[in-house]
């Protein structure tokens, strides 16, 4: 079984209001065993982040100006992710409705079609600090 541990970092906690991801990183398991595959990208969100966030996470906004946006890089994730179960350590409010708002609010429909039939989501887990 072919299975992706997906963790982020964001602007903020509001897809709806517009909050982005601005780094994403991926690792690849095979029967539940680190493969040695990865995927990591810091990127331009094209907003600056919440000040509550940059608390969180220490990603300034500056170090963020020459990333490159989630398109440029949206076809290596797709590819990397291609068939494989998508399990996330991460907030309760990160839902695949919120991953389809937070990364593909820009992509052409096909995209974003393809993404929601693409991994299977294991689900989440509780952080304990987010309840």
């Amino acid at each position: 079984m072919r299975q992706i541990v997906l963790d982020t970092e964001t602007t903020g906690l509001s897809a709806d209001a517009g909050d982005r991801i601005i780094e994403i990183g991926c690792v690849e398991l095979i029967n539940r065993k680190l493969t040695g595959r990865t995927f990591h990208y810091y990127l331009n969100p094209e907003r600056e982040s919440h000040e509550d966030a940059l608390k969180v996470h220490g990603i300034s906004n500056e170090f963020l100006l020459d990333k490159p946006k989630f398109i440029e890089v949206s076809e290596e994730f797709l590819g990397f992710i291609k068939d494989a179960e998508l399990t996330t350590q991460i907030y309760k409010y990160f839902t695949p409705q919120y991953f389809a708002k937070a990364f593909c609010h820009h992509w052409p429909y096909q995209y974003r079609r393809g993404l929601a039939h693409a991994p299977k989501f294991l689900g989440h887990l509780e952080a304990p600090w987010a309840k």
